[in-house]
């Protein structure tokens, strides 16, 4: 009984062992066969890495698989797949409101540059508006706020406008100090009606990053333009100002600040007013005599006092211009404009809405002459209702662009693939990726009033 007791037992240890020898070669084998495919695949710097996840942001799906391949993806593709977080239910809120909740030293939280309630919606949900209150409320805002330390981008419609209190701008402000870019988009309840002195001027004396300003239609006066200039660091940071629609601003303060901005990109002055009230030839030329011309890409002097000798300043300081708005200029003669646009070779858009030198031969006439120079890059032209209409396509080169969500009009080149009414808007795009990511409410309050 020993013996066959010995005799099953050594069967059975030399099987496994055996059995132990042969999943130890299988292993050694995959091994060598990972090592062999790595020493067969190409070495890929890191930065190039970097470039192609670039590539893939809005698709989070695919970055999330990215993220998976091994750490140096995974390494890049985190601050990519964290740097915008979108909301657009309730339930997906909440569930990020948990997490910070319960985790906000999270080292993800350090990656989010962008929060974005833009596109927030309650439709279709089948709750009232008393139910979603107590969903998003202004305490959870804070604790959100008060996780993502390096927010440099906040924007929020009026479907949340409940939630922003005094506490939510102050935390938003306190302690988002890399704050470059805020928008209230379409918010005007009664909270948003705030003290310029006991308000605005505190919170921009809290902003020392700033890049983005848009006061577009706000009843700020002098007061703020002063303080932006002589008490903060706003001016050398500045790369956007609108200021469109702001009928307490004096001509004469909007050019001094304008022209203290020496990194200015894009100014945005456009008024619906009469051009009485609007900004004055000499102040214009002061703007575009500064520092800041040179780098301007985007301005917007509509409704202004805008000269033959305005249109010279921009031709002579304004070389890196791409988009420009002249509409209301008072020039009564064709050749003034045709002139500009042939020496602005760089240009790509133009506003003439309401010009009262333009009809529908002196744009057809406009039209031959920018075809005829091969130098010229404009591809879309802004026209009043009442004159394009009359318009036809031009020798399968120029198309009318009426039907849009917007309200404007345009003339565009048929080689043109951006949407001509996603070009230049009337407020300042915060989105860095581009018009055609952003939501429809920012894409209406931006391009379509």
């Amino acid at each position: 009984m020993t013996t066959l007791g010995q005799q099953l037992f050594g069967s059975y240890f030399s099987y496994r062992k055996v059995n132990t020898d042969e999943k130890r070669e299988e292993e050694v084998k995959k091994i060598q066969n990972i090592q062999e495919v790595e020493r067969r695949t190409p070495y890929i710097p890191p930065e190039i890495i970097k470039m192609i996840l670039n590539c893939l942001k809005d698709d989070k799906k695919t970055l999330a698989a990215c993220s998976l391949v091994n750490r140096t993806f995974y390494l890049h593709t985190i601050p990519i797949l964290y740097n915008t977080i979108s909301f657009t239910f309730p339930f997906t809120f909440t569930s990020f409101a948990n997490v910070t909740h319960y985790h906000r030293t999270t080292e993800c939280f350090s990656f989010i540059r962008h929060l974005d309630f833009s596109s927030f919606s309650t439709c279709g949900l089948q709750k009232s508006s008393a139910t979603i209150q107590n969903v998003v409320t202004p305490d959870i805002l804070i604790n959100i706020l008060l996780s993502c330390q390096e927010l440099e981008t906040f924007s929020i419609s009026e479907t949340l406008e409940s939630t922003i209190t005094f506490d939510v701008l102050k935390t938003l402000f306190i302690n988002c100090k890399n704050l470059k870019t805020l928008d209230f988009c379409g918010c005007s309840s009664k909270q948003f009606v705030i003290s310029e002195i006991n308000t605005i001027i505190p919170i921009l004396s809290h902003t020392p990053n700033l890049t983005h300003l848009d006061f577009g239609g706000c009843s700020i006066s002098d007061i703020t333009l002063n303080f932006l200039s002589t008490e903060t660091n706003i001016p050398k940071t500045l790369k956007h100002l609108l200021l469109a629609n702001c009928k307490n601003i004096s001509s004469e303060s909007i050019a001094k600040f304008a022209s203290q901005c020496h990194k200015l990109e894009t100014l945005n002055l456009y008024s619906k007013r009469n051009i009485s009230s609007t900004i004055n030839e000499y102040d214009l030329i002061t703007i575009l005599s500064s520092p800041c011309a040179k780098k301007l890409q985007n301005l917007d002097i509509g409704a202004s006092q805008v000269t033959p000798r305005v249109l010279l300043a921009i031709q002579q300081n304004c070389s890196s211009l791409v988009n420009l708005g002249i509409a209301k200029a008072p020039i009564q003669s064709l050749n003034h404009i045709t002139e500009f646009l042939t020496n602005m070779t760089n240009l790509q858009y133009i506003d003439l809405t309401s010009i009262p030198c333009f009809n529908v031969l002196n744009i057809y006439s406009l039209i031959n002459s920018l075809n005829k120079n091969q130098q010229n890059q404009i591809h879309t032209i802004e026209l009043n209702e009442s004159l394009l209409k009359k318009l036809t396509n031009i020798n399968d080169c120029w198309r009318k662009i009426e039907e849009n969500y917007t309200r404007r009009l345009y003339y565009s080149r048929m080689t043109q693939k951006q949407r001509p009414d996603l070009v230049h808007p009337r407020k300042l795009d915060i989105a860095d990726c581009g018009p055609e990511r952003i939501s429809k409410i920012f894409q209406y309050y931006s391009y379509g009033v």
